[in-house]
């Protein structure tokens, strides 16, 4: 797809030419990030490591910068399987529950993006771990969370607080003598953090917090689950079973699965009311998205009651129930990350009326089913249309 790069990219240019977070006014086509970027540092950092590698291997550089985020993804895949394994679950069943989680869900879709989703997600992940490891060995346990705390504010700053409390508490309740190298694990990247926006301005997402969530919150929390055009139970149909398992992990650790609900739930009042609650041209929920490891503890829970190897009529049924949902979600995922998602009615419609004050216009776009993109998406796939080719800087800008 061609698109403009963000200023995310811009920043690590600069990091990678002049060890500068310099963003010129042609990168920032709004210039609400100029000369200073208000997000997240984590991505232009990996960016940068595949520019310059890109400049001194003579390659596109803007090519391997966004290689970033398919590390990320594997890396993501990486933790969900080592948390399985500290959960008990052997390397087979690991295995399944890391590929289930990082494929059907919208991490996939994500990965040819330049967008701080995937390694805020990384940053969940290893904080699950540390959490799971803590209750056995508080102290390695809380510094592996806290490392993941860490990870998840360099890449969006907005985790300090939807991530960084909620993961001190189930610290906290899980390992109180661990609280202290939780907190340690949490400076350096907290220092960073601050060093980097001081001087910055106290905006986010170079917004003010009076131009964002003036969004009502209940369309919006229906927008962010149920609507056509970006809910959680249609992009990732996996969420509905992960959901029925809740019960199956709340009896094998309370801590953990009230720490993986408050995660994923933590987000819905908030984006609810922030006035692009749809994440812009993007695939499924977008603001959910750094939660979705959080699935793997009830994930778990559901794939390690299917009697895979010893199936009989009675377990059949099942089985078969489960392997279809996982084959959708999926299926859901591959066509968002094949298609250029930016190209249905639903989003150029939205776009006409982009940053109206009035948020009717863009509601009725997303809730409306006759726009729903996953179906309009399908037909462009099956007709070798608008095809995804290459990097989808950030999917909220007009292509060039």
């Amino acid at each position: 797809m061609a698109s403009k790069p963000s200023n995310l990219f811009a920043v690590a240019k600069s990091i990678a030419t002049s060890f500068t977070t310099y963003v010129p006014p042609a990168a920032d086509f709004q210039l609400r990030n100029t000369p200073h970027s208000s997000y997240g540092l984590g991505m232009s950092l990996v960016e940068a490591v595949g520019y310059a590698v890109a400049v001194r291997t003579g390659h596109n550089p803007l090519t391997f910068a966004m290689l970033g985020n398919a590390f990320l993804f594997a890396a993501v895949a990486l933790a969900i399987w080592a948390w399985a394994r500290a959960a008990g679950a052997n390397e087979i069943l690991a295995a399944a529950v890391a590929l289930t989680v990082s494929f059907g869900t919208m991490l996939l879709a994500y990965t040819s993006t330049g967008l701080s989703e995937i390694g805020t997600a990384l940053g969940v992940a290893i904080a699950l771990i540390g959490v799971e490891l803590a209750g056995r060995r508080p102290q390695v346990g809380s510094l592996i969370a806290g490392a993941g705390v860490g990870v998840a504010v360099l890449w969006r700053p907005d985790s300090a607080l939807l991530i960084a409390p909620l993961v001190g508490i189930a610290i906290l309740l899980r390992a109180r003598r661990g609280v202290p190298a939780f907190v340690l694990a949490t400076l350096p990247v907290a220092i960073l953090t601050v060093v980097y926006n001081w001087g910055y301005g106290a905006k986010y997402g170079g917004y003010t917090a009076d131009q964002l969530f003036t969004h009502p919150m209940l369309p919006g929390i229906y927008g962010l689950l149920l609507s056509p055009g970006r809910g959680l139970v249609w992009y990732v149909p996996l969420f509905v079973p992960a959901l029925v398992a809740v019960p199956w992990a709340w009896r094998r650790s309370p801590v953990l699965t009230g720490l993986c609900l408050a995660l994923l739930f933590v987000r819905l009042p908030l984006y609810a009311m922030e006035n692009a609650w749809m994440g812009g041209w993007s695939w499924g929920p977008r603001y959910l998205t750094p939660a979705m490891p959080c699935l793997a503890p009830l994930v778990y829970e559901v794939l390690r009651r299917v009697p895979w190897r010893t199936l009989s009529w009675r377990s059949l049924p099942v089985a078969a129930a489960v392997g279809v949902v996982i084959a959708v979600s999926v299926s859901v995922q591959v066509l968002g990350a094949a298609v250029r998602y930016d190209t249905d009615t639903a989003n150029q419609t939205m776009t006409a009326v982009w940053r109206n004050t009035d948020v009717g216009p863009q509601d009725a776009v997303m809730f409306d089913w006759k726009y729903f993109p996953i179906l309009e998406h399908l037909r462009e796939l099956h007709h070798g249309r608008n095809l995804a080719a290459g990097y989808r800087g950030w999917v909220g800008l007009p292509p060039n």
